[in-house]
């Protein structure tokens, strides 16, 4: 891609305008609506340096070592307590 760090700045841009839109209007809960932006973040970057496959592939992996890391800190907090 031979502009790839253009295409970031302005589809980033443009997923803030969104979020902050939603955030204006009220529409859902504000911790709702930066879970759903921070996906679109991670999703954003992955499609626009490796494509939409690649895109899908690391929200997934983010979103399981997210769970992971939830998990393992749930476990260590119970044993230790």
């Amino acid at each position: 891609m031979k502009n790839g760090l253009a295409l970031f700045l302005v589809s980033i841009v443009l997923w803030a305008l969104v979020g902050r839109a939603a955030l204006a209007a009220n529409i859902a809960h504000p911790m709702a609506v930066g879970v759903v932006w921070l996906i679109g973040f991670v999703w954003i970057a992955g499609y626009t340096a490796a494509g939409p496959r690649s895109a899908d592939q690391l929200v997934k992996v983010w979103l399981g070592s997210m769970a992971g890391s939830v998990a393992i800190a749930v476990f260590l907090t119970m044993a230790l307590s």
